[in-house]
């Protein structure tokens, strides 16, 4: 019997599968087989749907009048060229690898190079200590050359250090330096840095920061290259001292850490190393010194400058040598050629004398001080050859005074 909608009797929505046996009969299924869903009873048959897609268009390769082509994807490279790749990559990582190595083992050569240089006590790198500094090669030297130089000074060794810098470098001729005085401080600095400021092939820059007594202080230290190659010797332009006033005039010397430093007449300025002195002066056997030792503290050269002042005055033993000398002057000008002297009175000088005779000598000194002194009165009388008359000048003879070899001198001496 058909369906209204179906010609076919097969296609029936309750048409029971193949095999199936009556509606009383419970369907069997056959193994592995699942039955398929039927729609329920009454419902009308659904067409199957129709696919959308399409195959490949004939006419996408046309384009319209000024239409420009959408962009393709890139192909894959071929299997050939990411081997390829994959090589240099693997080229690229092992070069690398080798660089960092290499690296690695002249950074571990470096600084055993620096604890052989060190095994002594020496700070810095391996070296050989010239008179004008110190041979050190590389990019750092200056910064090697300046870091032993204020570790030699740190330790005391005065003696180190002016190998690498004479320390009278661009002084005065009356300026007095006492290095040695570095071995007595009461207190030496402490190294807490040394870094490179700026360098040149010829010339470099480098900040010392240095401790004293935990007040810390910095300054920069200039040095100029000699030669070339592995000769390049860096020098230090400047050495590492500061200056001190003084106010001890006359004095033959001072005392630092029980050490004396002798001083010039002229002297105005004490310079020193860095560090804590006790200072006292050398008062000897002419001179009278009043006070106690002075304590300075010396630091960085573009620092204020500590000062000491002596009160010193002159002893007997002082105004005896001086009187001495100023007898000695007046006994010369009565005798020939020394009569002709600027140091004598007027009457001397004369070539047509008979006789020349000290009438009164200078029985001591009107004033003296550490520095210059004038006489008491003396006579000299004269007899020309022309005349039997004699002629006399009374006179003082003034001058100044200085200390030469631990003893007053007397110096420009004048008679009127």
């Amino acid at each position: 019997m058909n369906h209204p909608g179906h010609d076919d009797p097969d296609q029936s929505p309750n048409r029971l599968p193949q095999g199936a046996g009556s509606p009383d009969q419970e369907p069997t299924q056959a193994y592995g087989q699942e039955w398929p869903e039927l729609p329920p009873l009454g419902t009308p048959p659904q067409a199957e749907p129709v696919p959308t897609e399409t195959g490949p268009d004939l006419f996408d390769g046309l384009l319209a009048p000024g239409a420009e082509p959408e962009p393709q994807a890139e192909e894959e490279p071929s299997a050939p060229r990411r081997r390829g790749a994959a090589w240099l990559v693997t080229a690229m990582v092992v070069v690398l690898v080798l660089i960092v190595a290499v690296g690695f083992w002249w950074l571990n050569s470096d600084n055993a190079s620096l604890e052989e240089a060190t095994a002594d006590g020496e700070r810095g790198p391996k070296a050989t200590e010239t008179g004008g500094g110190l041979d050190v090669f590389g990019f750092d030297a200056p910064v090697e050359t300046v870091d032993q130089y204020v570790g030699h000074i740190a330790e005391g060794e005065f003696s180190a250090a002016n190998d690498l810098v004479d320390p009278a470098t661009g002084l005065g001729e009356d300026d007095v330096v006492a290095a040695e005085a570095l071995a007595h401080a009461d207190s030496r600095v402490e190294v807490i840095g040394v870094e490179r400021v700026e360098q040149t092939a010829e010339t470099a820059s480098v900040l010392v920061t240095l401790s004293l007594e935990g007040e810390e202080f910095e300054h920069t230290l200039s040095l100029t290259a000699e030669g070339d190659g592995s000769e390049k010797t860096w020098t230090i332009d400047r050495p590492l001292v500061t200056a001190v006033d003084i106010d001890a005039k006359g004095l033959p010397g001072l005392s630092i850490g029980g050490q004396t430093v002798a001083l010039p007449d002229s002297a105005s300025r004490l310079y020193l190393y860095p560090g804590i002195y006790t200072i006292g002066a050398e008062a000897g056997e002419y001179f009278t010194v009043e006070g106690d030792p002075e304590t300075v503290e010396v630091a960085s050269p573009s620092g204020s400058a500590a000062s000491v002042s002596f009160d010193a005055k002159p002893n007997s033993k002082f105004e005896d040598a001086v009187l001495s000398q100023v007898r000695d002057r007046i006994d010369r000008c009565v005798q020939v050629p020394d009569n002709m002297d600027g140091e004598c009175p007027s009457i001397t000088r004369d070539t047509d004398l008979k006789s020349l005779t000290v009438s009164s000598q200078a029985s001591g000194l009107d004033s003296v001080s550490a520095t210059s002194f004038t006489s008491s009165d003396a006579k000299i009388t004269v007899v020309g050859n022309s005349s039997s008359s004699k002629h006399s000048q009374t006179f003082q003879v003034r001058g100044d005074i200085v200390m030469e070899e631990g003893a007053p001198k007397i110096v420009n001496v004048s008679s009127s």
